[in-house]
């Protein structure tokens, strides 16, 4: 419960932060990477996200348009180095606390609903890399409000029906790993390897 309500906590103050600007210098680029790659290996939390929440996204995205391989490398290297970190500290808890990292990963999940979910109230909006204008901070509303705001339609049913699938998926592909586990794991115990 502990690991779960974290993993919470963690993803929903990651998807409600404000802005937090770094300098767009190799220093921050290097700190870019790191929280980036971070993000990637962890369920639910988007890297190019976090490099928006930085202020470095336009930053690194100019580096790659401009093929500046300076700030390309710097980047990079913090990836690697906290791809190593992450990996290995992610192996050690689930080596050592298996069933709170799990939750805590599901918490992760959880709390990063508020990110992904449809029905938001736009409050400002940002310049993208082709220069159209996308939305920057939204606040998550009910569908019923949704409708009310914006004067769209909140669509629930295909949400629903949509839901409904990836669930029914999901639970597909777990039952069948599962009895693919057990096929396996009887032919090993009767000697038919």
């Amino acid at each position: 419960i502990v690991g779960i309500a974290l993993g919470v906590v963690v993803a929903l103050v990651i998807t409600m932060s404000k802005l937090v600007s770094i300098e767009p210098t190799l220093v921050g680029a290097f700190i870019s990477g790191m929280v980036a790659i971070s993000a990637m290996i962890l369920p639910g939390i988007s890297g190019s996200f976090l490099l928006l929440l930085l202020g470095t996204y336009s930053f690194v995205i100019g580096a790659i348009k401009a093929l500046d391989f300076t700030v390309i490398f710097v980047f990079s290297l913090g990836c690697g180095v906290s791809l190593l970190i992450t990996a290995r500290l992610i192996v050690w808890t689930l080596s050592r606390y298996r069933d709170v990292t799990l939750a805590f990963l599901l918490g992760l999940m959880l709390g990063s609903i508020n990110k992904i979910w449809p029905w938001k109230q736009t409050l400002s909006y940002r310049l993208n890399s082709s220069g159209e204008s996308v939305p920057l901070e939204q606040v998550s509303v009910l569908p019923s409000e949704y409708a009310v705001l914006t004067g769209a339609s909140a669509d629930i049913v295909p949400a629903l029906v949509w839901f409904g699938f990836g669930l029914v998926s999901i639970t597909v592909i777990v039952v069948a790993l599962k009895l693919s586990v057990r096929r396996e794991n009887s032919g090993v115990t009767n000697g038919n390897v």
